[in-house]
């Protein structure tokens, strides 16, 4: 009994030393450090442990880049990896915005840091946080890439197996040319591997930038002023942004900013209207009210829009004017759609209860009858049901559908 007590006594003795030496050990080695960053006008902190984002002047090479990823896996890396997707979760961020968010974060964390640290440090936050993350190399420059199964244009890839994987560091910086990478590092990470996507199902989080602007045009000889708000974090997110399926533009949905302005102010002048006068008065707005010009003539590149856009920039062409057209139906009267891809132009028909006036060029599409309210032109006319003449014996393809 007096030996039961003894061992006992021992143990708790034991127990509390070794309480005592991990408490102890944690305040010697709690070396962390915050970072305060600005992410669309939003202040982030980041707290870290500074032996994580050690650096040392790595050198060029593979051995070399393979030392360095090991090192970090031995660190404390777990409540960074934490705090990144409690934001991301948080700000509602996609993808994109999450690897735009780590990206800050790591040219603040590693500002001494050279190129192949700060690359391999993103490429090992976005293997810890999941995804499918590879490193290219060629000629002294380093690229971060990662698996997705999106349709991107004019953006670097390379197919390794039998997936397509894209070059973030080249997106992020558009003055890289990624044509060269040729050797992959031979380093996994361990943990799970998902793809990685640009879509913008949901709008993020963050406080907006508000802007006010008006737009004019004619509806049937009578003048119509709007007001709206647009929100400027929508035109800077697309500012940064790669690419992708034209069809997503369509589909980004005009910010809520701008929609408490607009929506208004559209149901009161379409209050006293029927169907077809509704769609005349919103088409009126897309063709009307915007300066045309095709994007390499204005841009000088490629430019596609999200509907928000078009109340920012001077100019804008068809396949803007349907992003716009697309959400002004949604947050008015609502009605199904086809998004209809013609030779050199993108058009819409929407399925009316009643056949407009000008009823040509009808499709036919699950059951329901589809007439062309094309957001283009002609332009200076308000009147639907028929394409533009030059269109009207053309192919066409749907690309999509809503509702």
């Amino acid at each position: 009994m007096k030996e039961r007590i003894l061992i006992l006594k021992y143990l708790t003795k034991l127990s509390y030393l070794t309480v005592v030496f991990f408490l102890l050990g944690n305040s010697l080695s709690a070396t962390e450090s915050t970072v305060n960053i600005e992410f669309y006008g939003q202040k982030v902190d980041l707290s870290y442990d500074e032996g994580l984002v050690k650096v040392s002047g790595t050198p060029y090479g593979e051995m070399q880049f393979t030392a360095f990823l090991k090192e970090k896996e031995t660190a404390n890396y777990q409540g960074l990896v934490n705090q990144l997707q409690a934001l991301k979760e948080e700000m509602n961020l996609n993808d994109w915005m999450y690897f735009e968010l780590m990206h800050n974060s790591i040219e603040h964390m590693l500002s001494s840091g050279n190129k192949y640290e700060k690359n391999l440090f993103a490429h090992f936050l976005l293997s810890k946080s999941g995804y499918d993350s590879k490193i290219t190399f060629m000629n002294h420059k380093i690229w971060v890439n990662v698996y997705t199964e999106d349709n991107l244009f004019e953006i670097s890839t390379i197919l390794l197996g039998n997936k397509n994987f894209v070059n973030l560091t080249a997106a992020i910086d558009k003055n890289d040319n990624a044509r060269d990478q040729v050797y992959l590092l031979d380093y996994n990470i361990p943990g799970t591997k998902r793809a990685f996507s640009f879509e913008m199902d949901a709008l993020p989080k963050i406080a907006p930038q508000p802007k006010d602007v008006n737009i004019g045009f004619d509806f049937k000889g009578k003048p119509i002023s709007l007001d709206v708000t647009i929100d400027l974090n929508m035109i800077e997110i697309l500012q940064n942004y790669p690419i992708f399926d034209e069809v997503s533009y369509l589909e980004t949905p005009l910010s809520p900013t701008a929609i408490a302005s607009l929506r208004p102010q559209l149901l009161q002048y379409m209050e006293p209207m029927n169907e077809e006068t509704k769609l005349e008065f919103l088409v009126s707005i897309t063709r009307m009210a915007f300066n045309y010009k095709e994007d390499y003539q204005a841009f000088g590149k490629n430019k596609p829009m999200i509907a928000e856009e078009l109340f920012f920039y001077n100019y804008s062409d068809c396949e803007d004017r349907c992003a716009l057209f697309y959400n002004l139906n949604k947050i008015t009267i609502d009605l199904p759609l086809l998004v209809i891809a013609l030779p050199d132009h993108l058009s819409i028909a929407v399925a009316m209860n009643t056949a407009p006036t000008r009823s040509g060029n009808i499709i036919q599409y699950e059951g329901k009858q589809y007439y062309f309210c094309d957001p283009t032109g002609p332009f200076n006319a308000h009147h639907i049901g028929t394409l533009p003449k030059e269109y009207r014996s053309s192919t066409y393809e749907i690309l999509s559908s809503y509702k």
